[in-house]
């Protein structure tokens, strides 16, 4: 039998503590990383930042396409950033 989401999570808590990263990009944010504002930079970004929390944090709460001017377009895109390969067990 696999382990259910809660278990993971308490295993990534007990590991890394109680932390979430929240992952809230902007067009301005994507430019300073020079990443073009679209839906691939928004995946490309969304990514980076998967694997550098790996290991670091036990949560990631990506926010993007909710509140941007990227609308629907942006989700296939950002879909494909999960579940996050540098995560471990996930």
């Amino acid at each position: 039998m696999t382990e259910g989401f809660a278990t993971k999570v308490a295993t990534a808590v007990a590991a890394t503590g109680p932390m979430c990263a929240g992952i809230d990009p902007s067009a301005d944010l994507l430019g300073a990383w020079g990443l073009a504002d679209t839906p691939e930079g928004l995946r490309s970004f969304g990514l980076s930042c998967v694997e550098a929390f790996a290991g670091v944090v036990p949560v990631v709460k990506p926010r993007w396409p909710s509140s941007s001017g990227w609308g629907p377009g942006a989700w296939p895109p950002s879909r494909r950033s999960w579940p996050p390969r540098a995560m471990p067990g996930w």
